[in-house]
């Protein structure tokens, strides 16, 4: 009885903080002093052009995807310190090869000698 309870509460605050959660983030992207929800999804081009970045919407989609799978495991107690590290160091891993070919693309091409 009392692991049915305490089940309902977890539950019922996992659904009061993700309804916070998102609450909070309409207000933040339809406040103008702080960054849009869209630059989760989109970048600027040369041109000046906002465009959707297919890179950008895959990240945002395996954060979401993972924390909540993350969420679930911790719900279940299930959660061990194999499925953190897991977490953590696929970010971890993300971020270094999004940053790594940010900088190649940004170089200069190399100068070819005569």
């Amino acid at each position: 009885m009392i692991d049915i309870i305490v089940q309902a509460i977890m539950g019922t605050i996992l659904l009061l903080g993700g309804t916070l959660a998102a609450v909070s983030l309409v207000k933040m992207h339809r406040s103008k002093d702080m960054p849009s929800l869209n630059d989760l999804i989109t970048s600027t081009d040369r041109k000046g052009r906002v465009r959707l970045d297919p890179r950008k919407c895959f990240e945002a989609g395996a954060f979401l995807t993972t924390t909540w799978a993350f969420i679930f495991l911790t719900a279940a107690g299930k959660l061990t310190e194999f499925y953190m590290t897991a977490y953590v160091g696929a970010w971890v891993i993300a971020r270094t090869m999004r940053d790594r070919e940010q900088r190649l693309t940004n170089q200069p091409p190399p100068e070819v000698k005569k």
